[in-house]
């Protein structure tokens, strides 16, 4: 009867399958239970649109660990985490809120299937990060720099992390480190994870510091563009404090496309890194060795700048792809991505941002319109360069049914008089007979033009 209450109880919490923690002793926040705070805030809980005292480490600060304990960075090695969804399912069980031994193998969440959480074709990678200081109240979210990355993670409780052979020595007190993890969009809410924890490496014999940490960028389309130089963490979907802002259904990750590639981050030191994948025994990726050494400060795209409220006016060029006025996309700047959502633009684009979607975009242009210009003109004249005025919705451009660029485009055979602005009175014949003698004198005139063109043809 307690077993089938109990998966009653699972049953009922379907988020908490997506929630995976760092555990560790030397982690801050290591025996916080449920009711350590008014809510949920133990390691594996997600944290989601909170406050920056809530998600910068968990919250933990104020329950660090015992002195002594680290967590050990070999040089060249590979680091063993233990990542679950309960601490009971990894070998600090004993530890666990209910002192209960429920590992099952490597699972990292017993008791829930794999498809709740993520499945091996949709892993979106995990990363830990470091700051060269002891104390932890001095560090800033700027200063973590990551330096290694396991892209088939979240996956098994002992999770390896490779560590550059060039990590200098920690200073007296150790480092302070942290793991980092966004999942897949399709396994729950806009969430990320952190958690913190001390550290030390250990077997160094290196002495180049970590350069100053980036923001990362993505990169999707263009891997030339790729930052291998020191990044900060993804900070996504809080509050505040966030240094990506990308969209709820389009969460960043460490994968390649954002710049981190699997294994030990080896670009990260000095004036180390280029804009390309470095190629190094940790990464998938393979490129030239002859890549630049110098560390550019990478461009911000708009996937690393918050939404702005203000919308700007665009300076008039030459879009590439014509007057765009359908849908709630407004007219385009040249070589502007297209936004989403106010939100990011074209991943591969490193240099330029989107222009914020108008509050009332206008509607389509009537079909077949030719002419850029929408406003009605005697003298039609097609511009391709300049955008359309907003009063284009209410003065459609007349069409041109002769489409030869002269002149007599301008009599309208419907009525036989020029195009003129709506709400416009037209000019009247001052006789009966007026719009007969016009209609005879344009029909003459189309016909003298079409025997002219004949006897010149022959």
């Amino acid at each position: 009867m307690r077993n089938l209450l109990f998966a009653a109880i699972v049953a009922s919490v379907p988020l908490a399958r997506a929630h995976i923690a760092f555990y560790d002793p030397s982690m801050w926040g290591y025996n916080v239970t449920m009711q350590t705070f008014s809510y949920d805030n133990r390691p594996m809980a997600p944290l989601q649109q909170y406050t920056f005292d809530q998600w910068w480490f968990h919250g933990h600060l104020g329950y660090p660990p015992n002195a002594g304990d680290f967590f050990e960075l070999p040089a060249g090695g590979v680091a063993n985490s233990q990542l679950a969804c309960n601490k009971g399912a990894t070998k600090w069980w004993a530890t666990s809120e209910g002192t209960t031994d429920i590992r099952q193998g490597e699972y990292p969440c017993p008791g829930y299937p794999t498809s709740q959480f993520h499945g091996i074709d949709d892993v979106k990678g995990c990363a830990l990060s470091i700051a060269y200081t002891s104390d932890v109240n001095s560090i800033q979210p700027q200063d973590l720099a990551v330096f290694s990355v396991n892209q088939q993670c979240v996956w098994n409780v002992d999770t390896g992390f490779q560590i550059p052979k060039d990590m200098p020595p920690c200073p007296d007190g150790g480092c302070i480190c942290a793991w980092h993890w966004i999942h897949s969009v399709d396994s729950g809410s806009a969430q990320m994870f952190m958690n913190g924890f001390r550290c030390q490496v250990t077997g160094s014999t290196a002495n180049t510091p970590i350069g100053t940490p980036q923001v990362p960028k993505r990169c999707t389309n263009d891997p030339s563009q790729c930052y291998t130089g020191p990044q900060q963490p993804l900070y996504w979907y809080q509050a505040e404090g966030n240094n990506i802002f990308t969209g709820q259904y389009d969460p960043p990750h460490y994968l390649d496309e954002w710049g981190f590639f699997d294994g030990a981050q080896n670009g990260i030191f000095g004036n180390g890194g280029n804009s390309s994948p470095s190629s190094s025994s940790s990464s998938p990726s393979s490129s030239s060795s002859s890549s630049p050494t110098s560390t550019p400060t990478p461009a911000t795209p708009a996937d690393n700048q918050p939404p702005t409220s203000p919308t700007p006016t665009p300076t008039p060029s030459s879009p590439s792809n014509g007057n765009n006025l359908s849908g709630n996309t407004p007219p385009q700047i040249n070589n502007l991505p297209q936004g989403n959502g106010g939100n990011g633009g074209d991943p591969s684009s490193s240099s330029s941002s989107s222009v914020p979607p108008q509050s009332s975009p206008p509607p389509s242009p009537p079909a077949n319109n030719n002419n850029n210009d929408p406003a009605p003109s005697p003298s039609p004249s097609p511009s391709p360069s300049s955008p359309p005025p907003d009063n284009s919705v209410n003065n459609p451009p007349p069409s041109n049914p002769q489409g030869n660029g002269n002149s007599d485009s301008e009599i309208n055979p419907a009525n036989n008089q020029p195009p003129s602005p709506s709400g416009t009175p037209r000019c009247k014949p001052r006789n009966g007979n007026g719009s007969k003698k016009r209609q005879m004198v344009a029909s003459r005139h189309f016909r003298n033009k079409r025997h002219h063109a004949r006897d010149h043809h022959h």
